[in-house]
């Protein structure tokens, strides 16, 4: 089945791209174009689809699991307030967790500004309490899960930077989601 993206009353297959196209954009022309398109209400390109990212596994997001994908979301109203980072730190999905990593950077296009901030989907179920076990147990032996474990996806959130007027049509994330390549082991015949 092919995924299809719903604008209105009109369906939009995303098979529409011709042939050997890839939507690969950077991050000024993902915030300064499709996210403020959609801020201020614009049809936005068909590939880019409107998709609760938080309450779904990334293995069962709508498209091709091999490649990066794009999708909106509206922002939680706790990540609007103040110091967004603390509150988002762990947002629980479906079988897993969506882990804020490393240090937001500010993405500067005119008229627009965003916040790009890194999560990586960790499976389990979550909790402060796992987070605390998982410190614990970190000095013994190397583990047989080590594989299983690690986060194989990765998420880039970018969100505008929000003034003290903002209203609820601003309320959009932007999200690329892609797996993690795999290391190849120096010495390793490909």
């Amino acid at each position: 089945m092919s995924a299809v993206r719903q604008e209105g009353d009109r369906l939009w297959p995303l098979s529409v791209l011709p042939i050997g196209y890839r939507f690969l954009p950077s991050d000024e022309d993902l915030v300064s174009y499709s996210l403020r398109r959609k801020i201020d209400g614009h049809p936005s390109p068909p590939f880019i689809l409107e998709f609760d990212v938080f309450g779904t596994e990334p293995w069962n997001f709508p498209g091709d699991v091999e490649e990066e994908r794009y999708f909106f979301c509206r922002i939680k109203n706790e990540a609007m307030s103040g110091d967004s980072s603390a509150v988002r730190k762990r947002v629980v999905g479906a079988s897993g967790y969506w882990k804020l990593t490393g240090t937001e950077k500010q993405i500067v296009t005119l008229p627009l500004n965003a916040i790009k901030s890194r999560f990586l989907f960790c499976e389990g179920g979550g909790g402060e309490d796992q987070e605390e076990e998982e410190e614990d147990e970190g000095g013994g032996g190397g583990s047989t899960d080590a594989a299983q474990t690690q986060p194989k996806w990765i998420m880039h959130e970018f969100r505008p930077q929000y003034q003290e007027n903002q209203t609820e049509r601003d309320q959009w994330a932007a999200y690329r989601v892609f797996q993690k390549k795999p290391k190849i082991p120096q010495g390793s015949v490909i």
